[in-house]
């Protein structure tokens, strides 16, 4: 499962190599000359992870992430690895949702985290106003490469800042030139749930009565960040999914547009389209929500014959009751 904007990496299309070249430049072009036949290098591409995810209504941090890699084109980015493409579908109009039933899927592998198969200095790294992040270069089982902010935390987390990005280079195998990208980073504010209905329980769930809308309020803590005088692109959805306990694909989904900025209300028609899965524990039937805001930086140009936008996302939410 993903959303169709879900962290994708962009990449422009195709390049042809003249039919016409020095054979003494091929090295400084990065092409190959194999039997009279011109081969361009792989197509390198960026992968990103940039989030913070907020659960129990914003008392507990279930995920923070700020994560590159770098890929070839059209190798998977380790992100929804056994999903099978399924879409969330998403609503168009303010106040409208758009709902989604998957069939089976196996649980994904590595659903959080961003993996590639080339590699650039043991660090990169994001300077900005508030100073510098170090990403740190790890590897999975695997041997694939991912850059990774350490001790990710709400203290760390970028929010609201614009980023370069420096990429030191590296010369071993599968190692790539180094390179800067201005404001290649641009990452939304914090957000706050401020409302909700009555009726959070003594575990922190919100109980909702049969043929109850479920209204709520939220704001942003900064100021939308920025590029070269623009406001970054963003959207917010409200996303209630039904998940099996322990388990992070949904079996359906409800998305829905806010009907002004930081207020919604998501009717009692629309909460029944849910068939939500039973708490193991106490036989409640329950479904997960959240606050999805999305905010897409830049165009960023690569040295490798392509480019990229960094998407982030900053999410707040919890457990609702939609009691029978």
């Amino acid at each position: 499962m993903r959303l169709t904007t879900s962290l994708l990496v962009c990449s422009l299309a195709g390049c042809n190599a003249s039919p016409e070249l020095d054979q003494g430049k091929l090295g400084e072009t990065g092409l190959t000359d194999t039997g009279g036949i011109v081969e361009l290098p792989p197509r390198i591409t960026m992968a990103f992870s940039v989030a913070l995810q907020r659960g129990d209504w914003g008392a507990s941090v279930t995920r923070c992430q700020v994560e590159v890699a770098f890929l070839e084109e059209g190798q998977h980015d380790g992100l929804f690895e056994s999903d099978g493409g399924a879409d969330i579908a998403l609503p168009t109009a303010p106040g409208s949702c758009a709902y989604t039933s998957f069939a089976e899927q196996e649980p994904s592998v590595g659903l959080w985290s961003v993996h590639g198969t080339h590699r650039a200095d043991d660090s990169i790294w994001l300077h900005g106003d508030d100073g510098s992040l170090e990403l740190a270069l790890g590897t999975d089982d695997r041997g694939r490469f991912t850059y990774s902010l350490a001790d990710c935390d709400e203290e760390r987390f970028p929010f609201a800042q614009v980023l370069d990005l420096e990429v030191p280079g590296w010369s071993g195998s599968d190692g790539l030139e180094g390179f800067e990208a201005e404001q290649a980073f641009a990452v939304g504010p914090d957000l706050l749930i401020t409302s909700l209905p009555d009726g959070l329980d003594d575990q922190g769930r919100l109980r909702l009565p049969p043929g109850q809308d479920l209204p709520l309020t939220w704001s942003t803590l900064q100021e939308v960040p920025e590029v070269d005088g623009e406001p970054v692109a963003e959207v917010t959805y409200l996303m209630l999914r039904n998940m099996r306990p322990g388990e992070d694909e949904p079996l359906e989904a409800l998305a829905c547009l806010p009907d002004e900025p930081g207020v919604a209300t998501i009717s009692a028609d629309d909460l029944a389209l849910l068939t939500p899965s039973e708490d193991p524990a106490t036989g409640d039937p329950f479904v997960a929500f959240q606050v999805d805001a999305w905010y897409e930086g830049p165009q960023v140009q690569t040295p490798w014959r392509s480019s990229t936008r960094v998407l982030s996302v900053v999410t707040e939410g919890g457990i609702v009751i939609l009691e029978p």
